[in-house]
């Protein structure tokens, strides 16, 4: 009930019946009594309600997207292109994901894992960047490919899918992952892969997921599963694809890549 009056202000009875009748919480005998109405005129009443509060502005259905890290817009277009113009970045995108998958590992293997950075990369995206780079952190490079993609409404999905292929390269299964499922579930024509042969693709993505779910990435299993289960590149196989359904839950029982 908050909810609507918090919603609706302007008209607080029209407001409550229409948030009533919309979440069903009184039955079609109860809006008769309380209205004198019909169901079907009650219908039209409440459209008639929606259209006029909506002409008048006091309803908006348009929601802003759920963006959990906020990019810094201070200098955003200056690291776009940024992003664009590194070489590194740039080979590592229109690579396949097994080609360079720990091709710029560090050295010092990052061994704090649980650090979380995606307050800093929201906030100094081309800070992150250069630590991604320069030092070879795993952890960065897929902290910031996470911020991007969660900033994808804004800036488009292409530098999400950049820093995964990156983060890759370091040797972050789960970005390999990630960048293979940007591939086979959100191929734009501005993707590298866009242009290549399907069955190439495939081979590509098939051989990748399934050295991440070696490298215990639950989601890299899933996505094995999955292209047997639906013969993406190979023949379907049932068994296959229960087998890798049963690892990516031997990995992680908690992820939501153990659903199958």
């Amino acid at each position: 009930m908050n909810l609507c009056i918090k919603l609706y202000p302007a008209k607080l009875f029209m407001s409550l019946f229409v948030c009533l009748v919309l979440i069903g919480c009184s039955s079609e005998e109860e809006d008769k009594q309380a209205t004198g109405m019909s169901a079907e005129e009650t219908s039209e009443f409440v459209e008639e309600v929606i259209d006029e509060m909506s002409e008048n502005g006091e309803l908006d259905f348009a929601a802003e997207p759920d963006v959990e890290f906020k990019l810094n817009k201070n200098g955003l277009p200056e690291f776009l292109k940024l992003l664009e113009e590194n070489k590194e970045v740039q080979v590592s995108y229109n690579a396949c994901p097994l080609d360079i998958f720990q091709k710029h590992k560090s050295y010092k293997d990052h061994l704090s894992i649980n650090d979380s950075y995606e307050d800093q990369c929201a906030n100094d995206p081309a800070g992150c960047l250069k630590q991604c780079i320069d030092e070879r952190n795993g952890v960065v490079c897929h902290d910031l490919a996470y911020v991007l993609e969660d900033n994808q409404s804004e800036i488009g999905d292409r530098y999400g899918k950049m820093m995964y292929a990156q983060a890759c390269a370091t040797g972050w299964p789960l970005s390999c992952t990630n960048r293979g499922a940007g591939i086979r579930n959100a191929l734009e024509d501005d993707d590298p892969f866009f242009t290549r042969d399907e069955a190439e693709t495939y081979m590509c993505l098939n051989a990748s997921f399934e050295k991440m779910c070696d490298e215990k990435d639950a989601w890299g299993c899933y996505m094995v599963g999955s292209s047997h289960e639906y013969g993406e590149g190979r023949e379907i196989d049932e068994a296959k694809a229960k087998e890798y359904y049963k690892r990516a839950c031997e990995v992680d029982d908690e992820s939501g890549a153990c659903s199958n």
